[in-house]
């Protein structure tokens, strides 16, 4: 069985019983507000009760595109980790580049599953944390996640799109581009090299019950892929604020959490991390 096809096989939706009764334990509490009763509840459902010894890691995923080889491209927004250990992932390490968007497909989709079975190669080598936020790194990449929002969502204006990107532009990509049905076709069609590794993680990330938090627009958009190779992968995510409103439609498509209202990602594993010292104190370590 490929790799792919075994990590979906244990990919399964939060344990609801669990998760309502930890709801209910912890509602009313005066000291806890209730974004720290839904956060805690969550991990619950996951199946992840207290995250200790909390050992958290950053995974930045950059790879070249192709559209950003003969176009100048907005820079990604910077990741603010605070303390906690960053690893960055080059999926494209032998300088390859995915095909420019605006004229094809990024890949094919042989291609397209070999860089999330990459991605899932990466949980086995990161198995001692417990805890994760997923970012990209890559010029082109913003491109990339709002052609896949947009393809997602069915619809946007021109003022939902990130700053500096070109509304004629996003409509030349995504006339270029198929259906992308499922989520190989829809990586193909539109991602990049780094989104595809991503989501190959986020999905053996779920599959061990370990929550992600998406710390900017391309692990969204990453998510989005990974959801539509397995739905349930939604119950594993959290977020930080959105850049955009066509980044916030991502993340309501998604149900991922907001945990914390800037999009500083260390703050945010901060937040989830202190969710998870509830079990301590409630004498359920």
């Amino acid at each position: 069985m490929r790799a792919l096809e075994e990590t979906l096989q244990h990919i399964f939706p939060l344990d609801s019983a669990s998760e309502e009764e930890w709801r209910a334990r912890l509602a009313g509490q005066e000291n806890l507000t209730p974004m720290a009763v839904r956060l805690t509840a969550r991990l619950a459902g996951i199946g992840r009760g207290p995250l200790h010894p909390h050992q958290p890691l950053v995974a930045v995923f950059t790879a070249a595109h192709g559209i950003a080889r003969k176009r100048p491209m907005p820079e990604p927004p910077a990741v603010y980790a605070g303390d906690w250990p960053v690893l960055r992932v080059d999926m494209g390490q032998n300088g390859g580049a995915s095909g420019d968007i605006c004229r094809g497909p990024a890949m094919s989709i042989a291609t397209a599953r070999q860089t999330v079975e990459t991605g899932i190669s990466l949980a086995d080598e990161w198995r001692a944390y417990d805890l994760f936020a997923i970012a990209g790194d890559s010029a082109g990449a913003l491109y990339a996640a709002s052609a896949i929002a947009a393809r997602c969502l069915g619809e946007y204006k021109e003022s939902d799109l990130p700053p500096g990107i070109e509304a004629a532009l996003m409509t030349d990509i995504l006339s270029a581009a198929c259906d992308g049905k499922n989520g190989l076709d829809l990586l193909a069609a539109l991602g990049g090299f780094d989104l595809g590794g991503a989501a190959g993680l986020m999905l053996a990330l779920a599959a061990r019950h370990r929550p992600i938090v998406l710390s900017d627009f391309a692990a969204t958009a990453a998510a989005l892929v990974a959801a539509r190779l397995e739905p349930f992968i939604r119950d594993y995510l959290f977020a930080t604020a959105a850049i955009c409103p066509l980044h916030q439609a991502a993340l309501t498509l998604l149900g991922a959490p907001v945990l914390f209202s800037g999009q500083a990602v260390g703050q945010a594993l901060a937040e989830l991390i202190a969710a998870s010292s509830l079990f301590i104190e409630a004498g359920h370590a």
